[in-house]
C-alpha cells in the first residue's frame, strides 16, 4: 500500500476526471458547496497560493461499486468497460468540483444540462477595476492595472495579499444565454468575451473589467486555446486601462495636482514627471513621436504590454504551484481507507459502511431505482394499514392513542418517521438509524447465506452468532446483488421495532432509546411477520424490554449484552408456549437490584458512592407513559387555554416536559438549608429531589402553570386520579398540604414519599411481567442482585 503524501497536478486531475480514470464513488453523498461565499473562498486561496488540503483516492476495480462522473449526475458505468481498475475520489468531492467546474471549461461543455447543480453553471471572473473607480477613490487598484504596473508584492512564493482580500475581487455571471461564456477554448474567436470582458457594464457594480477565471487550467499550456484568450481578454483590458489613462490625462476638468501625484505614483522619474506635466499644460502630450522628444505613448504601450504578460504569468502560477496532495489507497484496503478519510475529517461526516453499501448498490440501479431514495421513499409512505394486526394486541388505553392520534389522523404515518429517522429538510437519515440499518443488514446476511426466505429459526446459527457480522468488514463482503433486498427486509423490521417502542415503550423520539442495540434486537425479532403479530411474543418482547434496562443489562459491553441477548431472545421466542423463558425471567428478577447501577439505596439516594444514572428515571417515565395517562392538573377554568389531556408517546400535540413530583423550589427562591439556587439543586446529583422517583412526564402547559406556586397551591390544582395512575397516593398530598406552605416538602416526607414510590412502582412492574408472561415466579427485584 502506498498512502504516502504526494503533489499533484490539478490539470492532471482534471484530464483524468475527463477520461472517467478518477470518477466519484456512490457512497459520496452529492455535491453540497452551492453556495457563491464558499465557492469564492477556495478560488481566493487558489489565488493567494494557500495550501487547499488532501484527496484521498481508492484504487477500486470498476465492477466494486458504481461511479458518476465528477460533477455530473452521469452514471458511467458503461464508460468504465475495459478499465481494471480507477481511481475512487474519497475526500475531496467539494473541492475537486469546484476548481474542475470553475478553473476550467470541461464539466460545462461536457452535456451542461447533467451538471449535479445548476451553480456549477457559473462563470466566475476576477474584477479588475476601472481606472476612473479608482481614480475617484471607490477601489483598491490590486493588480496595479490603473498605472499598468503589476505589484512586486505579487511576484513571489506567498503574495502580500490575504485571501479574504482576493475573494472581494472575485465575481461570478450565471447566464446560459450568452453562449459564448460556455464554448469550447478551440474555437480561438475571442471578439465576443473580449468585448463583453472589457464592458464595465457588465460586472456586478457597473464600473470593473472582468477577467476570466474558466480558462486558467488551460492557459497553462503556452500555446493552449485557453492561453490564447487569457492573452487576448488581458489585452483588451490594457488597452482600457491605456485609453483611461490618456483621456484622463488631457482632461481639463481634473486640477494639475491631481495628474502631479498620479504621475508620481505612476512611477515617473522627477525629470521624466516634470516633462509630462508641461506636456499636459501645453497639450502636446500625445503629439506624434516626430513632433516631440519624450514619447508617453510609447511608454504607456510597453507598460501595458509588460503588465499584461506578468498578470498572465502570474495567474498561471497560481495553477502550477497548488499545493494539493494525494493519498492514494490500494483496492485490498478498504479499512484503511476509511480510516484515513475519518482522520482526515474529524469533527465532520464520516465515510460509513453505509456510504460503501450505497454504492455497491447503485450498480443496479438502472434495475431497481437508487436505494437511498427507497429507503427515504418506504419511511416517507403511509404504513397504517400494515400496523392493524400488531394494534389490536396493545392495551386498550395504547388503542386508543392510536386510533385518536394516528389511525383517526389525515397524515400519514411511519412509525421511523415519526421517531425521526429521517430529516426531510437537511435531506438526511439519522446517523442512529443508519447504524442499526447496516446492523440488521449483517444479521439478515448470516441468517440467509444468500437466500431471501431466510429463516430466524436455526438454532445452530443461533449459538454461532457473533458480533463480527455487523462488522465492517463483513458488511462489505456482502454482493451488491443482495443489498436491495436486504434492505428492504431491514427497513420494515426496524420500522416495526419503532411502532413497538412507540406504543409499548413510551418513546416519543430517536434520542429517547436508551440502548440503540436493543432497536436492533427488537428489529430482528420483527423480521419474522409471524412473530410481530403473535400476542405471546409481543408480550415476551415487551417484559425483555423493561427487565433489560432495569436489570443493568446494557449498562457495559454492550456488544457482548447485544450477541448474548439476541441469541436467547430468539431461543426462547422458537417455541414461545413451550418455552420456560428461563433468561428472561432471570432479567425480571434483578430489576433494580445491581448494586453498581441501580438498586434501591442507589435510587433512594441513600448510596453516597453510586448515582442512579440518568437512563432509570427516563425509563421510569417511558414506563408510565406507556400505559397512557391524563396529565395531573385539573381542569382550569380560569386558564382557557389548558385542558388535561391523556398523553402518550403517540400524542405529538402535546410537548411533554420531565417535571420534578415533589417541586425543588422556585427558581427565584433560595434554599433554606444551604445557599445554593434551584438552578444549581436541579443538577446536584446528590439530591433526592433528582432521584429517578421523583420524576413524571407531564405537559409544558402544566408545568408552566405550576413551577412556582407553593406546595399547597400545587396539590389543589392536582387531579388526584390523574396521579394515582401514575403511583401517586392522594393521601400523600393530603397529609402534606395541611402542614406544608412553602415550596419544598421536608427531608423525611420526601424520604417516605420516595420509598412509597419505589414500593409502587416494583409492585406496578412485576405485576406487569407476570401477567404479560402468564407466570407467577417472578419477582421483580427479588433475585440475586447484580455483578
Amino acid at each position: 500500500m502506498n498512502d504516502d503524501l504526494k503533489r499533484v497536478n490539478l490539470r492532471d486531475i482534471v484530464d483524468r476526471i475527463s477520461e472517467n480514470t478518477i470518477v466519484l464513488p456512490d457512497f459520496q453523498r452529492g455535491f453540497t458547496w452551492k453556495e457563491n461565499n464558499r465557492q469564492k473562498a477556495l478560488l481566493a486561496s487558489v489565488l493567494t497560493k494557500l495550501p487547499i488540503g488532501t484527496v484521498l483516492f481508492l484504487n477500486v476495480k470498476t465492477e466494486d461499486y458504481g461511479y458518476k462522473k465528477i460533477g455530473k449526475n452521469e452514471r458511467n458505468i458503461d464508460n468504465l468497460e475495459g478499465k481494471q481498475e480507477v481511481k475512487a475520489l474519497l475526500d475531496g468531492q467539494q473541492r475537486i468540483t469546484v476548481l474542475t467546474a470553475f478553473l476550467s471549461t470541461k464539466l460545462q461543455r461536457e452535456n451542461i444540462d447533467d451538471l449535479v447543480s445548476p451553480t456549477l453553471e457559473r462563470r466566475y471572473f476576477l474584477n479588475l477595476p476601472s481606472f476612473q473607480s479608482v481614480i475617484n477613490s471607490k477601489k483598491e487598484d490590486l493588480f496595479g492595472g490603473t498605472i499598468l504596473s503589476f505589484p512586486n508584492s505579487f511576484r513571489g512564493n506567498y503574495p502580500e495579499i490575504s485571501s479574504e482580500e482576493m475573494k472581494e475581487r472575485i465575481t461570478f455571471v450565471h447566464d446560459r444565454k450568452k453562449a459564448f461564456l460556455y464554448e469550447k477554448a478551440e474555437t480561438k474567436d475571442t471578439r465576443e468575451i473580449r468585448e463583453y470582458c472589457r464592458n464595465v457594464n457588465n460586472s456586478e457594480d457597473g464600473d470593473a473589467y472582468l477577467l476570466p477565471l474558466f480558462y486558467l487550467l488551460d492557459a497553462c499550456e503556452p500555446g493552449a486555446p485557453g492561453a490564447v484568450i487569457l492573452e487576448d481578454v488581458v489585452k483588451e483590458i490594457g488597452a482600457e486601462y491605456e485609453k483611461s489613462i490618456r483621456s484622463w490625462l488631457q482632461a481639463e476638468e481634473y486640477p494639475i495636482e491631481e495628474k502631479e501625484q498620479y504621475l508620481e505614483k505612476f512611477g515617473l522619474e522627477d525629470a521624466q514627471r516634470e516633462a509630462v506635466l508641461e506636456e499636459i499644460k501645453t497639450g502636446t502630450l500625445f503629439l506624434p513621436k516626430e513632433e516631440r522628444e519624450d514619447n508617453f505613448s510609447d511608454l504607456l504601450k510597453e507598460r501595458k504590454m509588460q503588465w499584461g504578460m506578468h498578470l498572465c504569468e502570474y495567474l498561471r502560477k497560481c495553477i502550477e504551484d497548488i499545493r494539493l496532495y494525494e493519498i492514494a489507497i490500494s483496492v485490498n484496503d478498504k479499512k484503511r481507507a476509511i480510516d484515513i478519510y475519518e482522520n482526515l475529517n474529524l469533527g465532520g461526516k464520516s465515510l460509513s459502511v453505509f456510504d460503501l453499501i450505497l454504492a455497491k448498490a447503485s450498480r443496479h440501479t438502472q434495475e431497481k431505482g437508487n436505494l437511498f431514495t427507497q429507503i427515504v421513499d418506504d419511511i416517507e409512505r403511509d404504513h397504517r394499514e400494515e400496523y392493524t394486526s400488531f394494534v389490536e394486541k396493545c392495551s386498550p388505553g395504547q388503542k386508543n392513542s392510536y386510533k385518536n392520534h394516528i389511525a383517526d389522523s389525515d397524515k400519514p404515518y411511519s412509525a421511523v418517521g415519526r421517531i425521526g429517522c429521517w430529516d426531510k429538510s437537511q435531506k438526511e437519515l439519522s446517523a442512529t438509524y443508519i447504524k442499526a440499518l447496516m446492523n440488521l443488514l449483517g444479521i439478515i446476511d448470516y441468517f440467509s447465506e444468500g437466500d431471501p426466505g431466510f429463516s430466524l429459526r436455526d438454532a445452530e446459527k443461533i449459538q454461532n452468532l457473533n458480533v463480527k457480522v455487523t462488522k465492517r468488514e463483513y458488511l462489505l463482503q456482502i454482493p451488491s446483488e443482495k443489498i436491495y433486498g436486504y434492505v428492504e427486509v431491514a427497513c420494515q423490521g426496524l420500522d416495526r421495532a419503532a411502532l413497538f417502542l412507540q406504543m409499548r415503550c413510551g418513546i416519543r423520539k430517536l434520542g429517547e432509546i436508551h440502548y440503540n442495540l436493543m432497536w436492533v434486537i427488537l428489529g430482528t425479532v420483527f423480521l419474522d411477520e409471524a412473530w410481530f403479530e403473535d400476542s405471546e411474543v409481543l408480550d415476551y418482547m415487551e417484559v425483555w424490554y423493561w427487565s433489560a434496562i432495569l436489570s443493568g443489562e446494557f449498562k457495559i459491553e454492550q456488544n457482548r449484552a447485544f450477541i448474548r441477548n439476541l441469541q436467547n431472545v430468539l431461543s426462547e421466542i422458537q417455541n414461545i408456549k413451550e418455552s420456560d423463558k428461563t433468561f428472561t425471567k432471570a432479567l425480571c428478577n434483578n430489576v433494580l437490584t445491581d448494586k453498581k447501577f441501580a438498586d434501591r439505596d442507589i435510587v433512594l439516594m441513600k448510596n453516597p458512592s453510586v448515582y442512579p444514572e440518568e437512563v432509570i428515571g427516563n425509563t421510569i417515565c417511558q414506563f408510565y407513559l406507556s400505559e397512557t395517562y391524563s396529565d395531573i392538573l385539573k381542569p382550569l377554568p380560569e386558564k382557557n387555554d389548558y385542558q388535561p389531556q391523556t398523553l402518550s408517546a403517540l400524542n405529538d400535540s402535546v410537548k411533554l416536559q420531565k417535571h420534578h413530583i415533589m417541586p425543588i423550589g422556585s427558581l427565584s427562591v433560595k434554599y433554606k438549608d444551604a445557599n445554593k439556587t434551584t438552578e444549581s439543586r436541579r443538577k446536584d446529583n446528590s439530591s433526592p429531589y433528582n432521584s429517578p422517583l421523583n420524576f413524571l412526564l407531564i405537559s409544558e402547559k402544566a408545568n408552566g402553570l405550576i413551577q412556582n406556586h407553593t406546595l399547597k397551591e400545587y396539590f389543589e390544582l392536582c387531579d388526584k386520579t390523574a396521579l394515582n395512575s401514575v403511583d401517586i397516593e392522594d393521601h400523600t398530598f393530603t397529609d402534606m398540604s395541611d402542614r406544608e406552605i412553602g415550596y419544598r416538602i421536608g427531608d423525611e416526607a420526601l424520604q417516605l414519599f420516595l420509598e412509597k414510590r419505589y414500593d409502587d412502582f416494583k409492585s406496578r412492574i412485576t405485576a406487569k411481567c407476570r401477567n404479560l408472561l402468564n407466570c407467577s415466579d417472578i419477582c421483580c427485584g427479588e433475585g440475586q442482585g447484580g455483578n
